[in-house]
């Protein structure tokens, strides 16, 4: 019996041993498997390359070429952020949009002892594309801001009142800035930071920004709102964008230095631009001619009002209506070439302008309104 008992003692160890063994070896199988499913894996070049089994991930991975756009992950926090740290997601208050993405809509009292802010490219998980109307205002104490790359645009008044603010980085990608974005920026020496995505800037957008000492708008902007660089007294050059058709309302009212990148004699106004609105130039004061283009059609009224050094100006054959008071006040205006064809003039067109002569075709719609008007004419230049 004692032997009986030994001997099933003995298989029951040897079962045992031999199934620890069948469940080892189930182990590294599946290790093995797994290994090679994760070394096969398809992964995106610009082309598709499968190499043995493709194993499901749920994503596919992507993979930087030279010349190629890559995707971006989504939610990716620091995207178009160039290395920048972001800012605690705690500083920010925000709200979803009804894409699922996420806007900027304010700070908390955190934010206002912040001398620099990196907005992050996601928070929660979800892209940053917006930021919202004031969103940072009055930040006195902010010198240096940040926008990821995930972001079309900033609203109204995002940035009013940052009085220090003289950094700022945008991404490529973004297409508008709202109304008064970096108005009263006195800090801003520059407009350098546009993205060549841009295509749209709200009225009043760097308005009062009296740091501002020079513009440049990327050529991919086509709209300005009205009085976009009012009040940059200190502005001195200026670069038009070649999609730009329309020079606002009140856009350079005020900028008393404006002249051009080349000199301060004479202001060009590139081929391409049809209208200058209303007061567009008032009160600037440095430029001794002005140069239009060959495209332009209307001069608003009291456009060129009160730009005190102005001697000498031609209205090219293109125009057909100038507007009130549009060369008023302009005291040392002394020479004016009025177009041959049909062109309506509004009232008081030379309103205190008293040294001005026209010259104007016999016959022309132009001499007649000046022999109505009292204004001396001079024959054309031969």
């Amino acid at each position: 019996m004692k032997k009986i008992i030994s001997l099933i003692l003995v298989g029951a160890i040897a079962c045992l041993a031999f199934t620890s063994c069948d469940l080892n070896a189930t182990t590294d199988s599946s290790k093995t498997t797994e290994s090679t499913e994760s070394t096969n894996t398809t992964v995106t070049t610009g082309t598709t390359a499968t190499t043995g089994t493709t194993a499901t991930t749920g994503t596919t991975a992507t993979t930087p070429t030279t010349g190629t756009t890559v995707t971006p992950v989504l939610g990716d926090p620091t995207f178009g952020l160039d290395g920048e740290t972001p800012t605690d997601v705690s500083v920010f208050k925000t709200k979803v949009l009804a894409d699922g993405t996420v806007a900027i809509t304010g700070t908390y009292s955190a934010a206002a002892e912040l001398t620099k802010i990196v907005v992050p490219a996601a928070i929660d998980g979800k892209r940053v594309t917006k930021i919202d109307e004031s969103a940072f205002a009055t930040l006195s104490k902010l010198t240096e801001v940040v926008i990821p790359g995930y972001v079309k645009s900033i609203e109204a008044y995002a940035f009013r009142d940052c009085t220090a603010l003289a950094t700022v980085k945008l991404p490529e990608g973004l297409e508008e800035l709202g109304e008064g974005v970096f108005s009263a920026c006195k800090a801003l020496t520059n407009t350098d930071f546009l993205p060549s995505t841009l295509t749209t800037l709200g009225a009043r957008v760097f308005e009062s920004c009296e740091g501002l000492l020079k513009a440049s708008l990327p050529d991919s902007v086509s709209k300005v709102g009205e009085r976009a660089f009012q009040a940059c007294n200190n502005m001195a050059e200026f670069k038009f964008p070649a999609a730009l058709t329309k020079i606002p309302t009140r856009m350079f009212q005020g900028c008393k230095k404006l002249a051009i990148s080349t000199g301060y004699d004479v202001f060009t106004i590139p081929e391409g631009v049809t209208e200058i609105g209303a007061y567009a130039f008032f009160e600037c004061q440095q430029p001794a001619a002005i140069s239009l283009p060959s495209t332009l059609t209307k001069i608003g009224k009291n456009a060129f009002d009160t730009c005190r050094r102005l001697k000498t100006i031609t209205i090219p054959e293109s125009v057909k209506s100038i507007g009130d008071c549009a060369f008023a006040s302009c005291t040392l205006l002394s020479t004016v070439v009025m177009p041959s064809g049909d062109v309506t003039i509004g009232k008081d067109v030379f309103l205190s302008s008293n040294k001005v002569k026209v010259q104007a075709v016999a016959g022309s719609a132009a001499e007649k309104w000046c022999t109505e008007n009292g204004i001396t004419l001079v024959a054309p230049a031969a």
